[in-house]
């Protein structure tokens, strides 16, 4: 026989009858999981706490009832609080916890409690006293569920997903009227005032929401809209704060053990409690009470309407050991408003920050400016349509990929500047860009190693080194500190080129170059046999600064020997020595 049964009511008014049919037909005496759910045109007359009973009577592991019809909640049998058998139990929406006697659930490792409503507070607190090694427990609060206090005191516990959401479309209501309508009734205004939640400092338990579960390892908090008290809570790996309108300090001193914080920071956080003037002082001053001596990972989601950044170098600082910081909301939000220029620069000393999908895909980003400790992350396909400038410095890059997916979804890009990060996980450094016209690239790590350890190519292998370009509406190109191979290819327009410090080129980079106008060229010992062999047809003006340790006489006699439009030439050794000198 099979020993699970899934029933589903898919519009069906005699879905009743074959589920108690099923049950009768089924003749095992053990009944692995009983899943149901009703939906709203099931007759109310079934007996939905019979078929609880039967596979209750049949040891049964997993329960899941889920009923979705239009009657009043339904009371099931005192046996399925006794149930000694039962690991996994799921009740949703129209179901009274009704739980008026002793129970005990010694099985019982995971609770779903779903927009049910409960006869009292003591039902919940019989319910979860009787499941001495509960691990796991998640909670979608009924809009009215005849609970003032949903406390959760279960010594086991090491996961809790709470969502407390049934104020939620009103509030955001309340929000959205107030950012875009000026004329906001006065009356309304008070109404918000008069109604904030009042918490007596000698009466822990005047609130909503109480935990104290010392076990607990995995928070997730959604939407709480009333006091919230947590005790207990020393060995807190991860925690979920999304929405919390009424922290202080006994809130975040809570979290305080916590490894993992993923924190949305909203404005009803500091506006609908805290109205006056005092609002982002009390949120300051809670962020500054706070150390977070184990806190690694920070993920910090602020609200664009909150003036978050005082909150944000608090907890920064109360965070020795904080390794990866992560800030959703700079870039989100300025891509959902149609932003035109980004420019970041985090200067931190933890891990490189990823940005949302999101940035890469934004249609009106003009300009986009990346600096230090970011990590850029372009796992899938991008498109940036409308950008012309951008500078990429000192970051690091996921892969390869992502810097040729960046750079291939700006079909219309004209400027990039490059600085190069020491580790920024690349072996070669590709621009494939048919629209670009200018190039700023500067390499300057390792510098020392790389002149004792001079690096040997195959030439047959052009994509042996860090750099290679192919943008045949190059204009303007700027090399600085290229220590390893340059491939360069299909640059025809070249107007005006620096070269400072490249030390392998070879005939095939100098052609690269053939066509410039106007060159700056700092020479050095590995160019001098790579002169003869070019010819500048282009070539009008000639900036000349040679190593103060190059014979470079003869070279430069080529030069300009292969340079028949040549008009200026400028030759300034001495400022070369001077730079070398510091």
């Amino acid at each position: 026989m099979v020993p699970r049964l899934e029933f589903k009511d898919e519009g069906s008014e005699s879905v009743g009858w074959f589920i108690e049919k099923s049950l009768q037909l089924h003749k095992a005496p053990k009944l692995d999981g009983l899943i149901v759910e009703i939906g709203p045109h099931c007759p109310f007359d079934v007996d939905v706490g019979k078929w609880v009973e039967n596979a209750v009577n049949r040891d049964v592991e997993d329960l899941d009832f889920k009923l979705l019809w239009t009657a009043e909640p339904t009371r099931f049998p005192k046996c399925l609080y006794t149930c000694d058998t039962l690991v996994y139990l799921t009740l949703s929406n129209q179901i009274l916890v009704d739980v008026s006697s002793p129970a005990s659930l010694p099985s019982l490792l995971y609770l779903s409690l779903h927009y049910v409503v409960y006869k009292d507070d003591g039902s919940l607190v019989r319910l979860l006293s009787s499941s001495p090694i509960l691990k796991w427990l998640s909670v979608h609060r009924h809009e009215n569920d005849n609970l003032k206090t949903f406390t959760v005191k279960v010594s086991s516990l090491e996961s809790f997903y709470y969502d407390d959401n049934w104020l939620k479309n009103e509030v955001e209501d309340n929000e959205i009227d107030e950012v875009e309508v000026d004329a906001v009734e006065d009356n309304e205004v008070d109404e918000v005032v008069d109604n904030e939640v009042e918490v007596d400092e000698d009466d822990d338990l005047n609130g909503s929401l109480v935990i104290d579960s010392p076990a607990l390892k995995n928070l997730q908090l959604y939407e709480v809209w009333d006091y919230c008290l947590i005790e207990n809570m020393s060995f807190l790996d991860e925690a979920f704060i999304n929405n919390v309108p009424n922290p202080d300090d006994k809130f975040l001193r809570s979290l305080s053990s916590v490894i993992h914080l993923y924190l949305y920071l909203t404005k009803s956080m500091v506006a609908i409690t805290y109205p006056r003037s005092s609002s982002l002082f009390h949120v300051v001053a809670c962020c500054n009470a706070i150390k977070f001596s184990r806190l690694i990972e920070l993920h910090f989601h602020p609200d664009d309407l909150v003036d978050w950044l005082m909150p944000l170098i608090f907890l920064l600082q109360n965070s020795p050991q904080l390794k990866t910081l992560t800030i959703d909301n700079w870039v989100e939000n300025a891509v959902n408003r149609g932003v035109k220029y980004l420019d970041f620069k985090l200067l931190w000393t933890a891990d490189p920050t990823s940005y949302p999908k999101s940035l890469y895909t934004c249609d009106t980003l003009v300009s986009l400016t990346l600096s230090n400790q970011i990590l850029v992350d372009v796992s899938s396909p991008a498109s940036l349509p409308s950008l012309l400038y951008l500078g990429l410095h000192y970051v690091v890059y996921k892969d390869e990929d992502s810097l040729v997916r960046l750079l291939s979804s700006s079909p219309i890009l004209k400027w990039l500047c490059v600085h190069r990060h020491e580790d920024d996980n690349l072996k070669t450094f590709t621009v494939k860009v048919s629209s670009l016209e200018s190039l700023y690239y500067d390499e300057n790590n390792e510098v020392d190693e790389v002149v004792d350890n001079e690096v040997e190519f195959d030439e047959d292998d052009d994509l042996n080194g860090s750099l290679v370009i192919d943008s045949p509406a190059l204009k303007i190109l700027n090399l600085y500190e290229v220590w390893d191979y340059c491939l360069i290819e299909n640059m025809s327009f070249l107007d005006v080129a620096f070269i400072s410090n490249v030390p392998y080129p070879d005939d095939k980079f100098l052609r690269s170059l053939s066509s410039v106008i106007h060159l700056y060229l700092l020479f050095t010992k590995s160019m001098v046999a790579c002169c003869s062999a070019i010819e500048f047809s282009r070539l009008i003006e000639f900036y000349f600064l040679p190593d103060s340790l190059v014979d470079w006489l003869m070279p430069l006699m080529f030069l300009l020997q292969n340079s028949p439009k040549l008009k200026t030439l400028t030759i300034d050794n001495t400022v070369e020595i001077s730079l070398l000198a510091t």
